[in-house]
């Protein structure tokens, strides 16, 4: 069950070196939480060049009809957002919404990134929008 912490983003802008998106988050716990989740006034600047690529591993299986197929497999690579924010590569301007602050930066435009990291390592195409709930 939820807690009723909520962001969502969506993309604003993208040329060939950044991806801008605007983001919102809202608790569900407030009375307002409607207004903030239709206000997207925050965003987040991500350089395309911190995205990183998967591990791909690929093999040969023998099939039980005695075939052999490839399989591919994408395996995530560990990102370092704190040296990714620290070197300006990731740039987060808060929301209004915004609740729990850590060092400067909203906690949940961070689980954003980890998110829209994540899909591009799974897919390899960065997302269109992403949401999350906690």
């Amino acid at each position: 069950m939820s807690r009723g912490y909520c962001a969502s983003c969506r993309m604003a802008a993208e040329n060939e070196q950044e991806i801008l998106y605007e983001y919102t988050c809202y608790n569900i716990g407030e009375g307002d939480w409607k207004r903030h989740s239709e206000t997207y006034d925050g965003s987040i600047l991500i350089q395309k060049a911190a995205f990183a690529e998967p591990y791909i591993h690929m093999k040969k299986k023998k099939m039980p009809s005695g075939r052999k197929k490839l399989i591919v497999k994408r395996i995530r690579s560990n990102v370092d957002y704190s040296a990714l924010l620290s070197e300006g590569r990731i740039t987060i301007e808060n929301c209004s919404g915004a609740w729990q602050i850590v060092g400067g930066v909203d906690f949940m435009a961070l689980r954003l990134i980890w998110k829209i990291f994540d899909e591009y390592q799974d897919i390899g195409e960065v997302p269109e929008k992403m949401s999350y709930c906690s």
